[in-house]
């Protein structure tokens, strides 16, 4: 194994074996509440019960079948899981970039962006199960520029099965599978097409089957249970607790006034602060497809900032990304750079005061942390447009030999 992947691992042991110890002698725990969740959930499985039954269970069978080790081998099994994740990860980042046209040395600062960042490093070991689906979307960037179109169908399926979010990028992968993916045209002559072509059925059947098929079969086992918690509460979710979101104190306020608002309004609400999300997606679908990592990176800074509910782990939705177009960007090596990585964690400072006046001391806080969030609303979408004028645009004919687009 080479060594900063040895030295990566060996920081994420050590956050582990940390947090059993603060877990058994400080108050504050280290482990992630959600990870208490995942383990009943599993222990239930083995238990012939359903992983629904236990409260707050709002994920995938598949991620508590993958834990069962957590119940009859050793509590921290899916913290280690998480962690190699992680490590996969930064492998794929390198994967991509060397597709991209890098050589292997350029590729290590840049993936060491990823597993170095303490952020990263310290949500898998808390017991967080993001970086599983990291590795599902940035193996599925892997696979469509490899040309396995039909397997890269079917990873694609499984990270939307396992989180919903990724189904933001269906159309972005259906627009770059287009006739400058196949060959048949030229850069002048390509445009937006309508018709799908043979590459594209190929991708858009095999997510049909494959969703299908997982749906059919946890269906069976579990019920409507499965559907709700899995796939329709998300749409519906009201979280009234404090978070990054701008629309969190909204729906705290519609819970505390929850007799002068009515269930039909309510979950109305909900659903349309999806809007303003699907318009952007949209337009970033048509524009920056071709420039397959940018888009994914825009595409998934774009929902975390203007989701209903933003929590730290969100963020490590565009952070496995960002690697993938740090080498092409003009901020390298100058101080805007720095300026907005600094930027980026001072406007979570803002946020995280008030909300430890919040939890620790019992001040009501509400109204501060809300404003943060919209500071740092604000502050993103400032850091998104300075990335995007900052980016040096590397459409899909022009990546490396690795990548000739054929079928």
């Amino acid at each position: 194994m080479k060594s900063r992947f040895l030295v990566a691992a060996c920081v994420r042991a050590v956050l582990i074996a940390y947090g059993e110890w603060q877990d058994s002698a400080l108050q504050v725990r280290y482990t992630d509440v959600d990870y208490e969740v995942f383990t009943d959930a599993s222990r239930l499985i083995l238990e012939g019960s359903s992983p629904y039954k236990r409260h707050t269970y709002r994920y995938s069978p598949l991620l508590a079948l993958i834990l069962l080790p957590n119940v009859v081998l050793h509590r921290c099994f899916g913290k280690m899981v998480f962690s190699v994740c992680d490590l996969i990860i930064g492998w794929l980042v390198e994967r991509i970039l060397v597709i991209r046209g890098l050589s292997a040395s350029q590729t290590h600062l840049f993936s060491a962006a990823w597993m170095f960042n303490p952020l990263t490093a310290t949500v898998s070991s808390r017991g967080n199960a993001e970086s599983i689906l990291g590795v599902l979307v940035l193996l599925t960037i892997v696979l469509v520029m490899e040309q396995h179109v039909a397997l890269a169908g079917v990873v694609f399926t499984l990270a939307v099965h396992f989180k919903l979010y990724p189904v933001i990028y269906m159309l972005t992968f259906y627009l770059f599978l287009d006739s400058n993916y196949t060959g048949q045209q030229t850069r002048e002559q390509s445009i937006v097409s309508i018709v799908p072509n043979r590459v594209q059925w190929i991708f858009v059947l095999t997510v049909t089957a494959t969703l299908t098929t997982i749906t059919a079969l946890f269906y069976a086992q579990y019920g409507s249970d499965f559907l709700q918690e899995t796939y329709l509460y998300h749409f519906t979710r009201k979280d009234t607790r404090h978070n990054f979101s701008p629309y969190f104190y909204m729906f705290y306020l519609m819970s505390a006034n929850v007799h002068e608002t009515s269930s039909f309004t309510s979950h109305f609400g909900s659903v349309l602060v999806f809007l303003p999300q699907l318009v952007l997606l949209l337009v970033t679908s048509l524009l920056l497809h071709r420039d397959l990592t940018l888009c994914c990176f825009v595409q998934t800074f774009i929902f975390v900032s203007f989701n209903k509910v933003c929590t730290s782990q969100y963020f490590l939705w565009y952070l496995w990304l960002l690697p993938l177009i740090l080498p092409y960007s003009k901020l390298q090596g100058r101080w805007t750079g720095a300026i907005l990585v600094l930027l980026w964690f001072t406007v979570q400072g803002l946020w995280l005061m008030p909300a430890y006046l919040f939890e620790f001391q019992g001040i009501d806080t509400f109204i501060f942390m809300w404003t943060a969030g919209l500071v740092m609303f604000a502050c993103n979408s400032v850091i998104l447009i300075i990335v995007l004028r900052n980016h040096q645009y590397l459409p899909a004919f022009q990546y490396g030999k690795v990548c000739q687009y054929k079928v």
